[in-house]
């Protein structure tokens, strides 16, 4: 069998109650990762939130310069409830007291909750810094419903390539999320 896909589009209904919350969910989640980032000499952790409206048009987005995912890290991610001991990535309690990176993706459901809370769909550019471009990932609910209306696979997707040429290129259009984001966002303030 295979879960409806509201098991992760509206499973943030009982964890969120205000965009606020979802919000400050997703900007930990990039504090966190930066952190891992704070041993480079001259790097300050980094995050810029930029949003657009709260209607069917807006979005909001949530830049860092944090650690960056490779494929596996986004399939990972995508995974709802893929925690970090059945990953086999438990920290001891030394490691968890100190180092708040420990615990991204603690228990694999914040950042799909707070995203599905906020909207319709969850889109990632990423970047690892020994990498030389980008990585594209999208959750959709609307792709989902798709899906599962007509019997298909509903939790597989494509990891996109680009060149941090590219990427630069759309950024300076300011197309780059135009084209990936176009979700309502909620309006429960």
């Amino acid at each position: 069998y295979t879960p409806h896909y509201h098991a992760i589009t509206n499973a943030g209904k009982s964890q969120f109650s205000r965009v606020i919350d979802a919000t400050a969910e997703l900007i930990d989640n990039s504090i966190q990762a930066s952190s891992a980032n704070s041993h480079i000499e001259g790097r300050n952790i980094t995050v810029e939130i930029h949003i657009k409206n709260f209607n069917s048009n807006g979005y909001l987005i949530v830049f860092d310069n944090g650690k960056g995912m490779n494929e596996k890290d986004l399939q990972e991610f995508a995974t709802y409830s893929l925690d970090q001991e059945t990953r086999g990535n438990k920290p001891s309690f030394d490691e968890a007291v100190n180092n708040s990176n420990s615990f991204i993706s603690k228990f694999g459901v914040g950042a799909k909750q707070a995203g599905f809370f906020l909207g319709d769909s969850i889109t990632i550019f990423t970047k690892k810094a020994d990498s030389s471009g980008f990585l594209n990932f999208k959750l959709d609910m609307q792709e989902f419903k798709t899906r599962y209306d007509n019997n298909e696979n509903v939790y597989k997707d494509k990891i996109y390539r680009y060149s941090q040429e590219t990427i630069v290129n759309m950024i300076e259009k300011k197309n780059v999320f135009s084209a990936h984001i176009s979700s309502p966002m909620n309006n429960n303030l």
